[in-house]
């Protein structure tokens, strides 16, 4: 599809497909480059390095702060902004005046063998404030086998007053959505972009048990109009600690429902982390008192207590560029795409 075209379905069908990973020789070195960077993550012990363990539950989003810094994914954000982003955004206009794109960081997905994701019903993801930005939504597919996106094509012109999941659907419409849905095809290397409020749902899957290597993708978001979470950014930036994610949440090391539920889970993967026991202020690890007892549990939230030496010892100098810190920040403007060169894709 010609570049020019892409920006036309996205606002038509509310999703499209762009390639980025135009071979399975490319793609292959771009995962094993990031399962290789993932493997030495210092918040983690060999255990969980051999088991790919690095975040409790099934969904497999890294919140862990090194995941969001890791050089081979910060080299796929680049090759995702001059091979798709700016060809699907170049020469087009907001209604937003003076409207700025940005590209907040997102997280990476790892799903070892036998991880049993559940489904999700049809839902709409609403972003606050659509009086002044989009949000779009989106993955890479680093995997050598296609994946899929169940949506209804063309529901994202939504006008309602809402925010959050929303799910509020009649059973009529539930059963319309089940003859109208679109299954979309997102082969490896691809990226499929699309607007947060299209009507989606997940299907429940599985990871074979005798896969040899996780599944991976990387998450990714677009906004247009004024900037997402700028100041917190800037701290993500400038201490390579962890940031929000394009819902406004804290990335998160477990699901909430470990505190209350699931509370030798909690204390299960917690034996994954490599804490520092010397060290108050850098220790991963917080004593709880809960129903099964007191324990040493990794904090729900890794925000101001990773030591970013021991990223930069394994990984060198990592500091953004000024061109990288633009895009994070939301400080290029939509039109300004127009003189962007263009790289064929």
């Amino acid at each position: 599809m010609p570049a020019n075209n892409y920006y036309q379905q996205l606002c038509e069908n509310g999703y499209v497909v762009v390639p980025l990973l135009t071979t399975l020789d490319k793609v292959r070195f771009r995962r094993d480059a990031v399962l290789d960077a993932v493997r030495q993550m210092p918040e983690f012990t060999p255990e969980a390095h051999k088991a790919y363990k690095y975040v409790g539950g099934s969904f497999g989003a890294l919140g862990n702060p090194s995941s969001f810094h890791l050089p081979p994914v910060n080299e796929l954000r680049n090759m995702l902004w001059d091979k798709c982003i700016v060809p699907t955004f170049a020469g087009t206009s907001s209604t937003f005046e003076n409207a700025m794109i940005q590209t907040p960081f997102d997280r990476l997905s790892v799903r070892p063998a036998g991880t049993k994701i559940p489904g999700e019903s049809w839902h709409r993801d609403i972003s606050p404030d659509r009086d002044v930005r989009i949000v779009y939504g989106g993955w890479i597919n680093l995997n050598t086998e296609p994946e899929s996106f169940v949506c209804v094509a063309k529901s994202h012109n939504y006008t309602g007053d809402a925010s959050g999941c929303v799910r509020d659907f009649t059973s009529q419409e539930i059963a319309s959505f089940r003859t109208t849905k679109t299954k979309v095809r997102i082969d490896p290397g691809h990226w499929i972009i699309f607007h947060q409020t299209i009507i989606h749902s997940i299907a429940a899957q599985t990871v074979p048990k005798d896969s040899p290597l996780p599944r991976l993708r990387l998450y990714t978001s677009v906004c247009v109009g004024e900037p997402l979470f700028v100041e917190r950014t800037r701290h993500a930036l400038d201490t390579l600690d962890i940031p929000l994610i394009p819902s406004g949440q804290e990335p998160r090391m477990v699901p909430k429902l470990y505190a209350v539920n699931h509370q030798r889970l909690w204390v299960e993967f917690s034996s994954y982390i490599a804490d520092d026991p010397d060290s108050d202020e850098n220790s991963l690890l917080s004593e709880r008192t809960m129903k099964i007892g007191t324990h040493r549990v990794v904090r729900p939230v890794l925000r101001d207590c990773f030591d970013k030496s021991k990223l930069i010892e394994r990984f060198g100098d990592i500091s953004y560029t000024e061109c990288e810190r633009e895009r994070f920040l939301g400080e290029i403007s939509l039109r300004s795409l127009a003189s962007s060169p263009i790289r064929q894709i």
